[in-house]
């Protein structure tokens, strides 16, 4: 079924209203409409009645169509607004396209009317379009943006694995050498020829089989005949035999060219130690499985949402590892991470997300209770994205697991809040054999403050300030 355009008609004569609708039903324009005569009442159907256009009159009861133009275009800015008017002088006119008016007619031309609401309801169609695709990708730039962060970690992780074996890979012996038909060789690289044993000069004109072993004759010959018979290129593993001795194995990548000119074929081919190749294999394999091991065990949670945290655009799966809640949950309900919080901690987030997340000065630690009861730790901190205008669209952030942190501080609080409390002397000496910590015991027993014994040898303790029987 046809879409009916909601048509809003600001028109104080009844007579013009319906010759405008008359016109519109005659051109076949579906339609439902609503005819308004008064500024207050205007406002109010621009609400209520939601128009996809309206047709306007330039003269009314107490104020004009332009003025009337200024108002919709602060609540719709892309409405569609068409002057329908018995007269408009030539500057009233320019002005009013200035103003924002979509269009003008006069009303002695109302067979205009038509083409002039199917054109302007189309634009803005087309203008709603563009506007949601960038929209569209805007979310998917900041989707690889934190992507990216995540893969620039991995890569400052993997760097020192990468710098290892980058010289092998630049560096791989391999040879080139350009054969005739009757694997005659043509051209070599410096590479191949110290493969083979000999000078690159001594090697033009040279059958290659000659340093192929003589259990892989007929494999070498089977490779040509396998270039001739096809497009793509052919592989063969051989042994080589250079100055009388065999040789590792290598493999022989080759393709078939034909050269236009002199109607000749040439088989252009690789020549790898077979051996290099397969350590090269491993080294990547192992590589790989370190690169897959620490992006499964990276916990963060990557997360982002709009303005107003009614929709959450992106999570990572790193929140099905803390929270143990699945992503979808939270896809579904965006707020589904706040109930995860620990009762104690539950508000003082709660107001943090919603009053410091959008101007970055969100960094919160509190708990959450996952499903099975057990109580974690969450460092979370995000920040603002703003569009062109400078208006926050969007809001992401990064929230981390430090339960072990946290347990690591109240245990290292624990431990001094004993050796503070406890009556026995406690001291701590450098390499220098110098103090650099002393408990309040240690203070009292020996009569040094805690300023004056630091960095001192414990020559300092033998002084009339100290009885001998303290230092037995």
């Amino acid at each position: 079924m046809e879409r009916q355009l909601r048509i809003l008609l600001l028109e104080d004569s009844s007579t013009d209203a319906e010759l405008m609708l008359f016109e519109l039903r005659r051109a076949g324009v579906a339609h439902v409409s609503q005819c308004v005569s008064t500024l207050e009442d205007f406002l109010a159907a621009l609400t209520q009645f939601n128009p996809d256009l309206v047709l306007s009159d330039q003269k009314l009861p107490g104020f004009t169509g332009t003025e009337a133009l200024v108002l919709a275009r602060r609540q719709r800015p892309d409405l569609p607004f068409i002057l329908v008017t018995g007269a408009l002088g030539e500057e009233v006119a320019v002005e009013t396209i200035k103003s924002g008016a979509t269009d003008y007619i006069l009303k002695h031309r109302l067979f205009q009317l038509a083409p002039a609401v199917l054109r302007a309801v189309r634009e803005t169609e087309q203008r709603t379009q563009r506007r949601q695709a960038e929209e569209s990708l805007k979310i998917q730039h900041q989707q690889l943006k934190l992507q990216n962060q995540l893969l620039q970690q991995i890569q400052r992780q993997l760097s020192a694995s990468q710098e290892r074996y980058s010289r092998l890979y630049d560096t791989a012996p391999i040879g080139y050498t350009s054969l005739n038909e009757k694997g005659v060789i043509c051209e070599i690289n410096a590479t191949a020829a110290r493969m083979l044993g000999l000078l690159r000069t001594q090697l033009i004109g040279m059958p290659f089989s000659q340093f192929v072993s003589s259990k892989d004759q007929s494999n070498f010959v089977a490779h040509l005949q396998q270039c001739t018979d096809s497009e793509v290129p052919a592989r063969a593993e051989l042994t080589l035999i250079t100055n009388g001795k065999h040789e590792p194995m290598v493999e022989l990548l080759s393709v078939r060219t034909q050269e236009l000119r002199q109607k000749r074929t040439f088989y252009q081919t690789t020549i790898t130690d077979i051996t290099e190749r397969k350590e090269a294999e491993q080294i990547l394999r192992q590589s790989e499985e370190r690169f897959r091991q620490l992006a499964e065990n990276i916990h963060e949670v990557f997360w982002m949402t709009d303005a107003g945290k009614n929709q959450m655009i992106y999570v990572s799966p790193g929140y099905e590892t803390i929270w143990e809640r699945s992503c979808e949950s939270l896809y579904a309900s965006p707020m589904n991470w706040i109930e995860a919080i620990h009762p104690e901690d539950r508000d003082r987030v709660v107001e943090a997300a919603f009053t410091k997340q959008i101007s970055g000065q969100y960094d919160e630690v509190y708990r959450i209770v996952r499903p099975d009861g057990s109580v974690r730790w969450i460092e979370d901190r995000a920040f603002p994205i703003r569009d062109g205008s400078g208006n926050v669209y969007r809001l992401a952030g990064i929230a981390e697991d430090v339960t072990n942190h946290k347990r690591a501080e109240e245990a290292a609080a624990t431990l001094g809040c004993a050796i503070e409390s406890t009556s026995e002397a406690i001291c701590i000496t450098d390499l220098n054999d110098r103090f650099n910590f002393v408990n309040r015991a240690f203070q009292k027993i020996y009569g040094y403050t805690e300023s004056e014994i630091l960095g001192r040898a414990p020559e300092i303790l033998f002084s009339p300030k100290n009885p001998t029987s303290l230092m037995a």
